[in-house]
């Protein structure tokens, strides 16, 4: 949230810019308000009303020329602890600052790949409880793939030590207090923490389903080559 809604055009501040790729200055080119009242009771002799107000604000980024919309909103009662009106803010396009690209994997099967790109939106989105609770199906889903058994998805964590080194089965386990936490008590997990658990999740996916692939597409490469060599011998 921000504190002020009156820009005017002509002003500048520093906007994060996706074609740049960091803060830059913005010029403001224009800012359209608009203000919205509801009569709280119409039945009321003398009636009240709680307002709405709007501001749609375009930035011109002075590095690129690219545009951006600032979209803000404020109510009644909107205030910080010393009475200040603040302003929710969204932007349009939304910042990719600190957003997660999401990998490319030519052998996932489709399932898992659903639900990791789902994972990848919801933490794009911010919504880090949806996001765990997505990186948690994952690795079931990876278990049930594997055909690893278990009750829990504990004992199918363990199970997973006999197709993956030690510390990625000790790492997976950590994701695992992660989605728990997340999914039984609704506390979402830091925002770093959750970008590793992501990177955890794409190591075990480049593992289990890329690398065979990638090492029997180099050795065809390979052969392919070594044959042409002998031709031309």
């Amino acid at each position: 949230m921000i504190k002020t809604g009156s820009e005017k055009d002509g002003d500048k501040k520093f906007v994060y810019c996706n074609r740049c790729k960091g803060d830059t200055r913005h010029e403001c080119l224009l800012n359209n308000p608009r203000t919205e009242d509801t009569i709280v009771d119409e039945e009321d002799e003398y009636p009240t009303f709680f307002q709405e107000r709007w501001a749609y604000i375009v930035w011109r980024c002075l590095g690129c020329n690219s545009l951006t919309l600032e979209e803000r909103y404020t109510c009644d009662g909107q205030l910080d602890s010393k009475g200040e009106q603040l302003w929710d803010v969204t932007f349009h396009p939304s910042r990719v600052k600190n957003q997660i690209k999401p990998k490319y994997f030519n052998r996932l099967p489709d399932k898992l790949n659903n639900i990791y790109r789902e994972s990848i939106t919801t933490f794009n989105a911010r919504a880090r409880v949806l996001c765990t609770a997505g990186l948690r199906g994952l690795i079931e889903g990876v278990c049930l793939d594997k055909q690893i058994r278990g009750r829990n998805l504990e004992e199918k964590i363990d199970g997973l030590a006999a197709i993956l080194p030690a510390n990625i089965v000790k790492n997976l386990h950590s994701l695992r207090f992660m989605g728990n936490i997340a999914t039984h008590e609704l506390t979402p997990p830091p925002s770093y923490d959750l970008r590793l658990a992501v990177e955890i999740c794409e190591d075990l996916l480049s593992y289990l389903y890329e690398l065979d692939y990638k090492t029997a597409r180099l050795g065809e490469l390979t052969e392919v080559r070594l044959q042409n060599r002998d031709e031309d011998q």
